[in-house]
């Protein structure tokens, strides 16, 4: 059962933002120098939105872009992580939020 999803404080907004949104590419791994609490944050009770741009972690041991598509309860998302590629029941353990400092860093 999807439910409706809530903004997030603290949430960097993308919803409808195409220049925020193709700053960070869907599948790509996070730039060098990207620390935790600067550029991004992994909390338990963070919440995210549908089209926000998040963070996963991959089952290679990496952190990569990611973008909500939809959410299936409080806790868990349906997230694109390459693009074309979903996966349903990501935690949101396993997902973090895209803090206002990472629009300062360059991305390559």
């Amino acid at each position: 059962m999807l439910v409706a999803p809530t903004k997030a404080a603290g949430a960097l907004d993308v919803v409808g933002n195409e220049a925020k949104e193709e700053a960070f590419t869907i599948g790509a791994i996070l730039p060098p120098g990207w620390t935790a609490g600067v550029h991004y944050q992994i909390d338990t009770h963070d919440r995210f939105d549908v089209d926000e741009i998040c963070i996963i972690y991959r089952s290679d041991g990496t952190w990569r872009f990611g973008k909500i598509l939809a959410v299936e309860t409080e806790t868990e998302y349906v997230v694109e992580v390459d693009p074309g590629t979903t996966k349903s029941g990501c935690s949101g353990e396993n997902i973090g939020k895209i803090l206002p400092a990472a629009l300062d860093v360059p991305k390559d």
